[in-house]
């Protein structure tokens, strides 16, 4: 079942297609799931239906909200602490999708991030951190920045 029935997704029939195999990619490799409750590894590389995406890339709607919060696959790559995804998202989208791409409460994925314990359980804070340094001054709709809300987390 594709977990982006509920969701009204934008698009050609292609370039719908590819969001919901990145979504569905998303929410299943699930980088901090396993039987043993310990983090799994994340594989080094993405499967090839994720890196072959429909041309031109404009055509996917790589920046669409998939939830009512207005967060986008962006958002959700790094609150899942998926590095590969995040690293891949950052480099092919690089049109499209930024440090400071916003959800509709004005906060960056880096804000996101730091309301979930995934990237301190696969401990690569300090990489994401890295790749998305150019939002920490960045501020919500509320004038916090990132350090607001690692303060409410």
């Amino acid at each position: 079942q594709s977990h982006s029935n509920s969701i009204n997704l934008k698009g050609d029939p292609e370039s719908i297609e590819y969001f919901k195999i990145l979504l569905n990619y998303l929410l299943e490799e699930n980088p901090t799931s396993s039987q043993t409750g310990r983090p799994k590894a994340l594989a080094m590389n993405l499967p090839s239906k994720v890196l072959n995406p429909p041309q031109p890339l404009s055509r996917v709607n790589i920046e669409q909200a998939i939830d009512s919060d207005g967060n986008t696959i962006f958002h959700w790559a790094c609150a899942m602490a998926n590095v590969a995804m995040i690293e891949f998202l950052l480099t092919l989208f690089s049109l499209s999708i930024n440090s400071g791409l916003n959800n509709f409460r004005g906060e960056t994925a880096l804000m996101f991030l730091v309301q979930f314990n995934n990237s301190y359980i696969l401990n690569n804070f300090a990489c994401i951190f890295n790749l998305l340094f150019d939002s920490v001054l960045l501020t919500d709709n509320f004038g916090r920045t990132v350090l607001h809300h690692i303060a409410l987390a």
